[in-house]
């Protein structure tokens, strides 16, 4: 059921946005929950998902059921006659997006930041979330969002979804100026709450709580406090 539905996200994603943020986004969510998820369990459900999808395409070709999907993909990758202009706009736009965050080290602000890309580079997008939030909101700002979406996913203990919207938006950074999209700013918002709070407890309300709770039962202040 899962790879199922795994499939048709993934190919609804793609097909009906033609940006590549959807094809690796769901890419990497998927393999993400595949091996923090892997059993023995998973791995005969896998055989059994693709055995059972290739027989489900060997069915459904004759009838070319299958052909909206091709010819998405044709039209994104191969038949793109903008994908070496595209290349090298990103370029030029990327190191503009460098040169400007330089010289506006704490942001030109929302309204300014198209305008001053396009003074530098000819074009007002730099094609990448991160870069385009540290000239937008200012480097300190973006590292702390930087941080608090790497934090996220490599947390020992961590909350899954917190994970899997922090990958969303790092795969979909780098190929979009995502950062002031409603969706993508409440999903940073929740990493750097989710971060500020588990770091909050693991560092000062931890031990906190175990000193309370041996002065409750009678130990003192002789406690031994928790291990990080």
């Amino acid at each position: 059921m899962l790879f199922a539905i795994f499939i048709l996200v993934y190919l609804a994603s793609f097909t009906l946005t033609l940006n590549r943020s959807g094809l690796f986004a769901v890419i990497a969510i998927g393999l993400y929950f595949y091996f923090r998820n892997f059993s023995i369990r998973m791995l005969f459900s896998t055989y059994f998902g693709f055995a059972l999808s290739a027989l489900v395409i060997a069915a459904v070709l004759p009838f070319g059921i299958l052909d909206f999907a091709e010819q998405a993909f044709s039209k994104r990758f191969v038949e793109d006659s903008h994908s070496t202009d595209n290349v090298q706009e990103r370029w030029t736009t990327i190191a503009g997006g460098f040169q400007v965050m330089l010289d506006h080290p704490f942001g030109v602000g929302f309204t300014a930041r198209i305008q001053e890309l396009t003074q530098v580079a000819g074009i007002g997008t730099p094609h990448n979330g991160f870069l385009a939030t540290a000239y937008a909101s200012g480097i300190p700002f973006c590292l702390l969002a930087a941080f608090a979406l790497v934090y996220t996913i490599l947390r020992k203990r961590k909350v899954g979804f917190f994970a899997y919207s922090a990958i969303a938006v790092i795969i979909g950074y780098q190929f979009e100026e995502l950062n002031f999209n409603p969706v993508f700013m409440a999903h940073v918002g929740l990493a750097l709450a989710y971060a500020s709070i588990d770091l909050d407890f693991r560092f000062f309300l931890k031990n906190a709580m175990m000193r309370l709770t041996a002065m409750a039962s009678g130990g003192g202040s002789s406690a031994v406090p928790f291990s990080r």
